[in-house]
């Protein structure tokens, strides 16, 4: 229920603190809408985003390992969804309340729609801190939380980042892993003084596949990017971003994306991927691994974050082959394996 506060000709709309806490925001916004969009779209309970914000931490974790793609893009809607309720209570318990225990509710929606725009913003710029290829939940948090460090440097007002951070751990998404800081944030490359630079122009490098993959190429040892000489490697994209941030400073980077193939049979499989192949996999069946990374170069051409999942990864490989096997997309036998998810969509439209 809305009221209002008058002074002479000013009129201020104010809503209730009890209709601003986590439980009442959910039905009021999401519970409401959504739910009535959702119920014309899909009737039934296939409605996405009026589950998703409601989905229980626990029941979260065990979404995570479902087959249906769906159910598991579920778990990181709830997660970013509640991240956003969290962050505008924060925001809105800074606002200065009427008598009554009221707020500006215009004031309440700007809040909303400040922590709706930096999380989309957010989401958006972390695309290119993702490597291309088998992503996943703790990555993205990687990228999210690294993403919004570069933007933003100084979170300490509004905790953007430690809010996120202790959103996605409860859905069991933990902020750490190989490459990552103790913050959960990719960590800044280390090998620049081992790179070799002299024999690649950069402000070539920033616009031509040819010569930024003969600079990838010149540097594939272990100890410098560590790539797999055996592979095909492709380079994919060169993107030059500027992002502004909040202080008005611009940050300049070109990221630059490349994937490596090996198409091997399944008698290969632990010679050149270091990992027996899975039980049911036969000797003659052809399996093509991948790998991949991104690397971002600062405005001096330097590298400042090479974030891969490497070709040579067993255990990576093994769950691919595994889940590949598992939902019959390992072979070309039948048609709409190669259309599993348009076809996952049709079926889930007829039900």
């Amino acid at each position: 229920m809305v009221n209002y506060f008058a002074r002479g000709d000013a009129k201020i709309a104010l809503v209730d603190a009890s209709k601003l806490d986590k439980d009442e925001i959910l039905k009021s916004i999401f519970l409401g809408i959504a739910k009535e969009v959702g119920g014309e779209i899909e009737p039934g309970e296939l409605g996405a985003l009026r589950r998703s914000v409601m989905i229980p931490p626990e029941r979260g974790k065990v979404m995570r390992s479902d087959t249906d793609e769906h159910a598991r893009g579920e778990v990181l809607v709830a997660a970013m969804l509640n991240a956003f309720v969290d962050l505008w209570l924060a925001r809105i318990a800074q606002l200065g309340e009427f008598e009554g225990h009221r707020y500006n509710l215009a004031a309440v929606v700007g809040e909303g729609a400040k922590v709706a725009s930096h999380l989309l913003n957010m989401a958006i710029r972390a695309i290119d801190y993702c490597p291309p290829t088998d992503i996943d939940f703790s990555q993205y948090l990687a990228a999210l939380l690294t993403a919004d460090r570069e933007a933003v440097p100084d979170d300490r007002e509004h905790k953007y980042r430690e809010i996120i951070k202790r959103g996605f751990e409860a859905y069991g998404i933990p902020a750490s892993g190989p490459g990552c800081n103790d913050d959960g944030t990719w960590k800044r490359f280390d090998r620049n003084k081992e790179l070799t630079y002299t024999r690649s122009n950069y402000s070539a490098m920033m616009r031509n596949r040819d010569e930024l993959f003969r600079f990838i190429w010149e540097n594939r040892s272990e100890d410098r990017l560590d790539l797999d000489e055996r592979a095909y490697t492709d380079v994919l994209s060169i993107d030059q971003v500027a992002r502004v941030g909040p202080d008005g400073i611009t940050l300049y980077e070109t990221i630059c994306q490349y994937t490596q193939r090996l198409d091997i049979f399944g008698a290969e499989f632990k010679s050149l991927l270091g990992v027996e192949r899975p039980r049911v996999m036969l000797t003659t069946d052809k399996f093509t691994a991948f790998g991949g990374g991104v690397l971002v170069l600062d405005q001096y051409g330097l590298v400042k974050y090479h974030i891969a999942n490497r070709l040579r990864d067993p255990e990576r490989q093994f769950a691919r082959a595994e889940y590949l096997l598992e939902t019959s997309q390992f072979t070309d036998l039948d048609p709409n394996d190669r259309l599993r998810f348009a076809v996952l969509h049709q079926q889930r439209m007829g039900a």
